[in-house]
């Protein structure tokens, strides 16, 4: 189990290292106020494009009505480690609250019976009978 959980949390962050350093671009074509076309890591296709070809020379016009948004999310290119040094009233202050955390678990059944060395005074005369007290 605890092998497991040890190989779940590597995977983990390693997936969040991986994606916390992709970039990604969402590019939308808009054609007067209405989305045409919305792709994330292409380039879109424009629909307001217009080609005349005229002399054996292709021109191409963009109308004004269309529009293009790129939306981009920079890769991180660099991974910086952190060195974290703990003082030392820190050091004492996690081994204690540890400590006293895993001993809240544990069952204390463990039971003394130091009177098994020990044998039992000798009764001479009734305690109850001298002292006068009785059960009703």
């Amino acid at each position: 189990m605890k092998n497991s959980f040890h190989k779940y949390l590597a995977v983990v962050l390693a997936l969040i290292v991986v994606f916390s350093t992709v970039s990604v671009t969402l590019t939308m074509h808009f054609c007067g106020e209405k989305i045409s076309d919305i792709t994330v890591l292409q380039n879109v296709k424009t629909c307001c494009t217009d080609t005349h070809e005229s002399d054996g020379i292709t021109q191409v016009s963009k109308k004004s009505c269309c529009s293009d948004v790129k939306i981009t999310k920079d890769s991180q290119t660099e991974i910086q480690t952190q060195n974290t040094a703990l003082s030392i009233h820190q050091k004492v202050f996690f081994t204690s609250f540890v400590t006293a955390y895993v001993l809240l678990f544990d069952n204390q059944t463990k039971q003394d019976f130091n009177f098994l060395d020990y044998s039992p005074p000798l009764v001479v005369k009734s305690i109850y009978k001298l002292d006068e007290v009785y059960l009703i």
